[in-house]
Parts: C-alpha cells; structure tokens; sequence
C-alpha cells in the first residue's frame, strides 16, 4: 500500500496560486490591519514565504516600544482614565490579530482560489494511484476535486478549508514559562499586563503536533499496512518533522520513502532528520516518478 505525504509543492505544481506570497497579497487587499501587524511584528522574509516559522519570532519587544507613548504617569498633562488599560489593550490587539483573524484570513484565501487551473498543470504531475492513503498538509481540495479522491482515504492534517475545518497555522516555539522576566511589585500592572497577552499570544500560535498527532491517533493505526511512501511538494521544514516520524513509526519497518524534488531544489531539512532510516530513501525527480 503506497502513502502520499503532500506538501503545498504539490498545488503549486499543478498551477494554484498557494504560496504565502499569494496570500500577502491577499491580505494586503482584505485586511489592512491584519497585514500591518505581520508587516511591523512578524520577521518575515519578502513575500512572507517563512510566514510559519516567522510567527516564533514575534517582535513583542517592538509592539511594546511602538506603544511605549500610551504608558503616561497620572501626573502627565494627557493624563485620563484609560491609560490604565491603554497599553496592555494595544497590545491585546495586535496578538489577537494573528491568533484569531490570521486563520481566519487563510480560509477565506483558500476557498477564493479556483481549483480548476489545476486541471491543466503547467509542470509534470506522477500518476496519482487513487487507491492509496494521502497524508496532506495542504488545506486546499485538489486531491478530491481534480483526482476523485475519496475523503476517507485523505487525512488534512491541518484543516480542510472547503468544509469550514479550523485551519492549523503555526510555529514550533514553546516556552514553558513566561516571558515577563521582571514581574514583581515593583512592575507598572499595565506592562504585566501586556505581557501576559505576550504569552498568550505564544501559547496560541504554537502548533500543537503532539496533540494533532493524538486526536488522529486512529488514522495512523490504518497506515501499518503502508511499505511505500511518496513525498510530493514539501520542504521538509522542522516544524513538520513529529509528523515524519509519527508516520515512520506507523508504517512497515522497511517500507520505502520517495522523496520528489525538481532540479536543484534544496529542501529545508531531511527525511533522515526525523527518525527514517537513511537506506529506505530515494531522492528522485518528479520526472523520474511514474
């Protein structure tokens, strides 16, 4: 039994417009505010193409100083009641911003991407084997819509945006204890404030691959009769990896692992960097697949 592990490789591949530099755009044009707080507080690269990653990063100490002006004495001239609360709700609503309206945000670009360019790819696509499980980290429909996948053979490890699932977008830091180093008395509240929607704020945008793992524990217990798997269009991205080797730990001791590349594509990590023994891999490109 062959399992395909799908990567956004795969949709692009076939022609959508699915990189995260498609989604700027998109966002750029739909929610100005949304857009402002990942453009001033969230590293990214041009064209937000390590968004993900990026969102670990978060410029806490930038939203603070941007912000700085609203934390007057009680005997400045501007003084007024809400500076008591002025700061720490500024800060409330930039990380509210990227924990709730971000997904939010990402699921209405999906579903506005039509499916249908994908019937004429522009780039060789392996015959897809219908019959096989498909492990996807894609929140698009292709494999249903333009291959007649059956759902129950397709698990969206991160949401399926075309049926309104709660989509998974997130970063791998995690920390155990707060960020706010200075807490005591001796602390303006609104600064404690403010950082306890800091972390917040981590603790939400932190995906959570043992506890997604957990809930489809089910699903993995299918593929023991898998000895062949096919990557297609992922960068192997260390965020990903408790996948990996959730899968690897799930399938036949010696199945195979076929990782697809194009040309001198460099991926992001390795298939070995995640528990997979490096004599069952094979690198070959898409051409090469049949």
């Amino acid at each position: 039994m062959r399992l395909y592990v799908i990567g956004n490789g795969f949709d692009i591949r076939h022609g959508l417009p699915t990189r995260f530099c498609c989604f700027e755009a998109y966002v750029k044009r739909h929610n100005q505010q949304l857009y402002e707080s990942i453009s001033n507080f969230v590293p990214t690269e041009d064209e937000w193409n390590d968004l993900e990653s990026a969102l670990g990063n978060f410029n806490y100490d930038g939203a603070f100083e941007e912000n700085s002006g609203l934390l007057m004495s009680p005997g400045d001239d501007d003084w007024r009641d809400s500076a008591n609360h002025d700061f720490p709700y500024e800060i409330e609503q930039i990380t509210q911003l990227l924990i709730k309206e971000l997904p939010l945000a990402l699921r209405d670009w999906i579903n506005a991407i039509d499916l249908s360019r994908a019937l004429t790819p522009p780039w060789y696509i392996p015959t897809i084997n219908r019959d096989s499980y498909f492990f996807t980290f894609n929140y698009t429909n292709t494999l249903q819509d333009i291959y007649g996948i059956p759902d129950e053979n397709i698990l969206h490890i991160h949401g399926n945006a075309k049926i309104g699932q709660n989509l998974v977008i997130g970063h791998d830091v995690f920390y155990e204890n707060s960020l706010n180093t200075d807490y005591g008395p001796d602390q303006d509240i609104r600064v404690s404030d403010a950082y306890d929607h800091i972390d917040n704020y981590f603790k939400n945008s932190y995906k959570p691959t043992d506890v997604i793992i957990d809930f489809h524990k089910e699903q993995f217990l299918r593929y023991s009769e898998v000895d062949e798997v096919l990557v297609l269009g992922h960068s192997l991205a260390s965020v990903d990896g408790p996948y990996f080797t959730k899968i690897s730990q799930s399938i036949s001791k010696n199945a195979t692992w076929v990782l697809a590349k194009y040309p001198g594509e460099t991926k992001a990590g390795k298939l070995s960097d995640y528990g997979i023994n490096p004599s069952n891999i094979f690198e070959k490109n898409y051409e090469d697949l049949v």
